[in-house]
């Protein structure tokens, strides 16, 4: 064997090493980042201007998209990270992903849409587990592993959501999470540990196989 296929063997070798631990490492960052992200969500939206019900004044506006972006910057500095090997993402990318996640979030938040619910969670994750990879992976030849990857974040988030609620009812609580910043904090990490570990997951595997051989 000459040199130039032992050394195309062994890169190839790396590179594909490098691909199988994608998934792995895509799920740890991600749940790092999204826990960092909002151990801070709670004192920077609450701890200045206080609990609030349904309704936010302008300094509780101000003090929830400050929280919002850093959660955002977060994730979108984790993940392009990790992407960094296999395709490259620039830098604008991160104010978009940004950009993205807040107004998703307002807009899930304050727009009437169906069975009167908040779709604030569901939009704002949506842009924060698709932004960064979406436009420079190959989605064509990976339809089904895309999807996955486009609505993991949503579905695991509200998972996160149900999970907290049940465990709230199931105590014979109230669930004061706009007025007791002690269980705002435990919602959105519960909220946050289950995106990072289940929404994580199945996207890593899914965009596993969309990155380039």
């Amino acid at each position: 064997m000459d040199m130039n296929a032992e050394t195309n063997m062994i890169e190839g070798t790396t590179a594909k090493a490098a691909t199988r631990g994608f998934a792995r490492t895509w799920l740890v960052g991600n749940t790092l980042a999204l826990m960092a992200g909002y151990l801070l969500y709670t004192p920077i939206g609450h701890g200045f201007t206080g609990g609030h019900g349904r309704e936010l004044n302008g300094a509780q506006l101000v003090s929830h998209t400050l929280a919002l972006s850093v959660v955002a910057l977060f994730v979108a500095l984790a993940q392009r990270r990790m992407l960094a090997p296999h395709a490259r993402v620039p830098a604008s990318r991160i104010p978009l992903a940004i950009l993205l996640f807040v107004g998703l979030f307002w807009a899930g938040y304050y727009l009437p849409l169906p069975f009167g619910l908040d779709w604030d969670i569901l939009f704002g994750f949506t842009a924060l587990g698709a932004s960064i990879w979406i436009g420079h992976l190959r989605v064509g030849g990976h339809p089904i592993a895309a999807l996955v990857a486009f609505l993991a974040f949503p579905a695991a988030s509200f998972l996160g959501e149900v999970i907290i609620y049940l465990v709230v009812i199931n105590l014979g609580l109230e669930p004061k999470i706009g007025t007791d910043p002690i269980m705002h904090s435990v919602f959105f990490l519960t909220v946050a540990l289950t995106t990072g570990l289940v929404g994580g997951g199945l996207s890593g595997k899914a965009l596993e196989r969309m990155l380039p051989a």
